[in-house]
């Protein structure tokens, strides 16, 4: 239960052993975010709505694919792909209770390396990550 986010939280009521905090809250990921000039913008809007908006080079989602009914996995995919079509960038959403069948074209700009490499890091265990990018 240590290594686990979910398991300390359910077993003890409480984070007591560090080694189940989340990633950001690592200490080298922590010092590494720290270095950052850039601006981040935190935006509470319909998921779908913002991302066609707007240029989104950078996209981090937690488990919005697991709520999105098939219609709006399409206009999710649709929308991907249309970024990245307009320059290089990298989306990365996270799925818990349902994890989305990709469609070939987003299949193409999947990077499954990397992501099996944050879910074998991610202390929650119950998560499967989907990393999108265009160079």
């Amino acid at each position: 239960p240590r290594l686990s986010f979910f398991m300390q939280m359910l077993f003890l009521g409480e984070l007591k052993y560090s080694d189940g905090f989340p990633a950001e809250v690592q200490p080298d990921v922590y010092a590494e975010t720290q270095k950052f000039a850039g601006e981040i913008e935190f935006i509470q809007a319909d998921l779908l709505s913002f991302l066609g908006s707007g240029p989104a080079p950078f996209v981090s989602v937690s488990d919005i694919p697991s709520y999105l009914n098939q219609e709006q996995i399409k206009e999710f995919e649709k929308l991907l792909l249309a970024q990245m079509a307009a320059g290089p960038g990298c989306w990365v959403a996270r799925s818990f209770l349902r994890h989305p069948e990709w469609s070939a074209a987003v299949k193409k700009i999947s990077r499954p390396a990397p992501a099996a490499e944050a879910e074998a890091r991610d202390t929650t265990g119950v998560y499967k990550f989907h990393i999108f990018e265009t160079l």
